[in-house]
C-alpha cells in the first residue's frame, strides 16, 4: 500500500503538474524554442560530465577537469568574468567577517555555520560603513566603489580560508558516490549561471539592475531621485550591497550574487538535515537538491533583488533558534535576534513570517525554562545585533526621509502611519498591495497552487507539491505501522524528545505562517492577476516544509529497503522535474542559448543586448543622446516593452504608468501633469510616433496629449528618432520654476 502511494502518488504529483504547466499553460512555444532543447541538452551533458569529473581519485586532475569544464561552459554563455567577480566579492565580504570576528577576541569558525555567521557580520560591516558614508554624503558609486577597497586591506589581513577551498576540502573527503552527488548540485549551479545570461525580470530591470542610477543617481542613497514608484522606497540594504558591482554592463554579475546566496541557503539546509536527524551525506545532498531546484527558490536566484537573502537569513535565525533553545547559550539568541532583524531590511515580506516565529520560540523557551544554565552572548554576537540595528534604523531613515513614513507599504503598516499623522511626501507614491479576501477561493487555490499553477499567475515562481506527497507519506506510515511491532520494519521510528522539538518548532512555524499567508492573505499585484501571492515570497516557509518533510520522511522510511529505494528514485523524478519547469520558465526566458561554438562574446551582455534592442524598435538615436549628457537625466515617457527597453535607457527613466499608478492625481487633467512635471523637475520626456502603433500607450494619454501641445514649440528642443520623439523640456521647467 504504502508502495503504491510512493510511486502513484509522486508519478500523480509530477505528471499533473506538468501538463497543467505545458499543455494546459500553453508553453508549447516554449519548449520548442532552441534555447529549452539545445542548453537543455548542453545542460544535461555539462551535468552528466561535470558529475563523472568530480569521481576521479586524483585531487590535482579533478580540479583540473572540472574547472577547466566550468570555464568552457561559462565561456560560451558569456558569464565567465561575472562568476569570478562574484566569488571574489564574497571572498571578500567573508573575510572581511572574519575580521570582524577576530577584532572581537574570537576566533572565526570555519564549518559550515561558521562561513555563514562571517558572511552575515561582513555584509554588515559593510553595511553599516556604506550606509554611513551615505548619511555624510559619501554614497556615489564611486564612493562606495573606493569603500569596497579600503576595506579590503583589513579583510586580507584576516587570512581567513576561502569559502571555495573549503567547499572543495569537504568534496574530497567524501566517498565517490557521495561526489557524483555534490558534482550534480555543483553542475546545476552553472546551469543557474548560464541561465542568467537570458533572462530579465521585469523588476531587475525595473530597479535591480540599474541601482546605480535609481538608489544614487543623485550622489547618495539618502538623496531623492525624483521617482514615483513606491518601490524605490522600500529598505534598500540588499540593493545597497551590489552597488559596486553595479554599472558594469552584466546583468549576470549582479544575478550571481543571488546564485551564490542560493549555494548559502543550500548549505544552512544542509546542515539544517543534520540536525534534524539525517546523518546520511547522500540523502542530504538528495534533500538539498530537492531545495535548489524548487522553481520557486531556483527562479528567484535569478533575480536581482533581496527575496532569497531574506529568505536565507530566515532559514538560517532557525539554525540559531534551535540552538539556543537546545543550549540556553545566548550567542545564539543574539544571532538569531541580529538575522531576524537584517531580514526585514532585505524584504519586508519576512515581518509575517518573523511575527510567527518569534512568538513560537519565546514559547518554546518558557516552556522549557529552568532545564539549562544560561550563558552569556560573545562580544562578536553583540556586535553582529548592533550592527544589524544600525543598518535597520539606517534603512528606515532614508525611507522616513525620503517618503515621508517609516515603511511604504504592506498597507496594514502603512496604513498605521498616515493613522499616526505620518503624510506622504513628493514624489513618492503608493499602492493597495492587499485586497479583501475571497474566502470562497481559498480551497480552489490550495489545489491550484499544487497542480495548477498556471492558473494562479505564478507558474514562473512554483512552490511545487513534493513537500505535499512527503508529508503524506509520513502520515501514511503513522497510520499504517502505528500498531505494527518493530519486527516488521528494521527501523523503528523513535518518540519526538525535547531537543526535537527546539529543532523542529521554529521550521515548523516558518512552515505555518508561509502556507497562511498564500491562502489567507489577499494580494493585490498591478498589472498581473496573480492568487496566492508570488513564490519568491515563500522561500522560508517552503525551505522549512521541505526540510521538515523530508527528514520525517527519511527517518520512518530508511530501514525499508523496498519503501527506501522507491522513495529516493521517486525523489530524484521530483529533482528532474523541477529543474526542467525551472529552466522553462526562469523568469519567462526558457533555457539558455542555442547551441554553437561561439566563445568569444563580451562578458557584458546587457549593455550589448540593450544597444540591440535600441536600433531594432527605433531608439538608439535618443539612447546615444541620453549617454552623451554625462549626467543622470530624468526622463518620463512610454516606450514599448517598458519593462525591457524604456527602463535600460540611459537615464532615470520612469514609465508614464508607474507615474499615474503611484500618484493618480498627478496625471488626471494637463494642467496636473504639468505641474508634476514642474515640481519633479523632469528634463525629456519620451513620446512614440503616432504612425507606431505596435506601441500601447493608452495608459499615457495625459502625456500623448501634453506632447501634443510642445509640438512646433521651438524653445522645445527635439529629437526624433525611428519609432519615437525625444522632447526638451529642460528649458520649460526652468521658466516655470
Amino acid at each position: 500500500m504504502l508502495f503504491i502511494l510512493i510511486a502513484g502518488g509522486a508519478l500523480a504529483c509530477i505528471l499533473t503538474a506538468l501538463w497543467q504547466l505545458i499543455v494546459a499553460g500553453d508553453l508549447h512555444y516554449e519548449v520548442s524554442r532552441p534555447g529549452f532543447r539545445q542548453g537543455g541538452i548542453e545542460a544535461i551533458i555539462v551535468v552528466l560530465a561535470f558529475a563523472a569529473a568530480v569521481q576521479l581519485s586524483d585531487r590535482k586532475w579533478r580540479l583540473l577537469i572540472c574547472l577547466g569544464l566550468a570555464a568552457l561552459y561559462l565561456r560560451r554563455h558569456e558569464v565567465d568574468a561575472a562568476v569570478v567577480v562574484d566569488l571574489l566579492y564574497v571572498e571578500f565580504i567573508l573575510a572581511l567577517g572574519a575580521f570582524a570576528t577576530r577584532l572581537c577576541g574570537t576566533t572565526p569558525s570555519f564549518n559550515i555555520v561558521g562561513y555563514l555567521r562571517n558572511f552575515t557580520l561582513g555584509f554588515l560591516v559593510w553595511s553599516a560603513c556604506a550606509w554611513i558614508a551615505s548619511a555624510l554624503g559619501w554614497g556615489s558609486l564611486r564612493d562606495l566603489r573606493i569603500l569596497s577597497l579600503l576595506l579590503l586591506i583589513p579583510a586580507l589581513y584576516a587570512r581567513a580560508p576561502p569559502w571555495c577551498a573549503f567547499v572543495e576540502a569537504r568534496v574530497h573527503a567524501m566517498s565517490n558516490k557521495e561526489r557524483f552527488c555534490a558534482g550534480l548540485l555543483i553542475a546545476w549551479f552553472l546551469t543557474l549561471f548560464a541561465h542568467s545570461a537570458t533572462v530579465f525580470s521585469y523588476d531587475d530591470v525595473w530597479y535591480g539592475l540599474r541601482g546605480e542610477r535609481v538608489l544614487v543617481g543623485e550622489g547618495s542613497v539618502f538623496v531623492s531621485q525624483g521617482l514615483v514608484a513606491a518601490i524605490h522606497y522600500f529598505p534598500k540594504v540588499y540593493e545597497l550591497f551590489l552597488l559596486p558591482l553595479s554599472g558594469l554592463g552584466s546583468s549576470s554579475v549582479l544575478a550571481g550574487l543571488s546564485i551564490l546566496i542560493l549555494g548559502f541557503l543550500a548549505a544552512a539546509a544542509y546542515e539544517l538535515t543534520r540536525l534534524l536527524g539525517v546523518v546520511d551525506v547522500r540523502a542530504r545532498l538528495l534533500c538539498i537538491a530537492v531545495v535548489v531546484s524548487l522553481p520557486a527558490i531556483a527562479n528567484t536566484a535569478l533575480d536581482v533583488k533581496g527575496d532569497l537573502f531574506s529568505g536565507f537569513l530566515l532559514v538560517l535565525a532557525w539554525i540559531h533558534a534551535s540552538g539556543f533553545l537546545a543550549t540556553r547559550n545566548r550567542d545564539y539568541l543574539f544571532w538569531m535576534l541580529a538575522l531576524l532583524c537584517l531580514s526585514t531590511q532585505a524584504k519586508l515580506t519576512a515581518v509575517p513570517f518573523i511575527g510567527v516565529f518569534l512568538p513560537a520560540v519565546c514559547l518554546l523557551a518558557v516552556f522549557r525554562r529552568g532545564q539549562i544554565v544560561a550563558t552569556g552572548p560573545s562580544p562578536v554576537a553583540v556586535v553582529a545585533l548592533a550592527l544589524a540595528i544600525i543598518v535597520s534604523a539606517l534603512a528606515t531613515a532614508r525611507t522616513w526621509i525620503l517618503a515621508g513614513v517609516p515603511t511604504i507599504g504592506p498597507d496594514p503598516l502603512f496604513n498605521l502611519w498616515r493613522t499616526l499623522g505620518f503624510d506622504l511626501l513628493f514624489p513618492a507614491g503608493t499602492m493597495h498591495w492587499v485586497m479583501p479576501k475571497d474566502w470562497s477561493d481559498v480551497g480552489p487555490l490550495a489545489v491550484d497552487i499544487l497542480f495548477r499553477p498556471q492558473l494562479t499567475g505564478q507558474w514562473g515562481n512554483w512552490t511545487g507539491n513534493v513537500w505535499l506527497w512527503m508529508a503524506a507519506l509520513v502520515f501514511a506510515h503513522v497510520a499504517l505501522y502505528a500498531n505494527t511491532s518493530g519486527n516488521q520494519l528494521t527501523h523503528t521510528p523513535q518518540q519526538i524528545s525535547k531537543d526535537d522539538y527546539a529543532i523542529r518548532v521554529p521550521g515548523l512555524s516558518l512552515m505555518v505562517a508561509g502556507f497562511a499567508i498564500m491562502l489567507f492573505w489577499g494580494f493585490n499585484l498591478p498589472g498581473a492577476n496573480v492568487r496566492g501571492g508570488n513564490g519568491n515570497y515563500f522561500i522560508a516557509g517552503v525551505t522549512s516544509a521541505l526540510l521538515l518533510t523530508f527528514s520525517a520522511a527519511w527517518l520512518r522510511l530508511r530501514g525499508h529497503r523496498l519503501l527506501h529505494t522507491a522513495f529516493i528514485i521517486a525523489l530524484m523524478t521530483f529533482c528532474l522535474s523541477q529543474a526542467m519547469c525551472s529552466f522553462l520558465t526562469g523568469d519567462w526566458t526558457p533555457g539558455t542559448r542555442a547551441l554553437d561554438l561561439d566563445f568569444t562574446r563580451s562578458p557584458r551582455q546587457l549593455r550589448h543586448s540593450s544597444k540591440s534592442l535600441f536600433k531594432e524598435q527605433g531608439i538608439f538615436a535618443i539612447a546615444q543622446h541620453l549617454e552623451s549628457l554625462n549626467y543622470n537625466a530624468r526622463v518620463v515617457g512610454c516606450t514599448r516593452f517598458s519593462d525591457v527597453m524604456g527602463y535600460r535607457l540611459p537615464a532615470r527613466f520612469e514609465d508614464i504608468a508607474q507615474v499615474t499608478r503611484g500618484r493618480p492625481g498627478e496625471a488626471d487633467t494637463l494642467e496636473n501633469f504639468s505641474h508634476f512635471l514642474v515640481r519633479d523637475r523632469i528634463e525629456y520626456l519620451i513620446v512614440p510616433i503616432t504612425a507606431n502603433s505596435e506601441t500601447d500607450c493608452d495608459v499615457g494619454g495625459i502625456l500623448l496629449a501634453f506632447a501634443a501641445k510642445l509640438d512646433g514649440n521651438a524653445h522645445i528642443p527635439t529629437l526624433r528618432d525611428e519609432s519615437y520623439v525625444l522632447y526638451d523640456i529642460r528649458a520649460l521647467i526652468s521658466a516655470e520654476h
